[in-house]
């Protein structure tokens, strides 16, 4: 799980650096949050694809049926990204993420506990 801090800004959850993700209803503005984004849905391409926020490859780990790419973004050297083997970047390359699942799981940051 990737543990991002954001904000509600534009109708949408923002990232440090603009990852976008889908908020849910009523969530409160005055509190400092983290969403918690499973690798599957974020997805890495090229570097500027629609949607998508600039991020680099700190490297990639092929498992088969899968990629794990960790990748930096907004200051992060951690972001994880589970893609099918099919889609391929090499260590160090340019990319874009985007977020593509649904609503994540929304933390308040001071008292660890979920508000969404």
């Amino acid at each position: 799980m990737n543990l991002i801090e954001v904000e509600v800004a534009d109708g949408k959850l923002r990232g440090q650096g603009g990852l976008a993700l889908t908020p849910p209803p009523g969530l409160p503005r005055d509190r400092r949050l983290v969403a918690g984004v499973r690798p599957e849905a974020l997805e890495v391409t090229e570097p500027e694809a629609e949607g998508s926020v600039p991020a680099r490859v700190v490297s990639a780990e092929w498992l088969g049926d899968e990629i794990i790419y960790v990748v930096d973004h907004g200051g992060r050297r951690d972001v994880r990204v589970r893609m099918p083997p099919t889609v391929r970047f090499a260590a160090d390359a340019p990319v874009g993420l985007r977020h593509t699942g649904g609503t994540p799981a929304v933390y308040d940051v001071s008292t660890e506990e979920l508000v969404a």
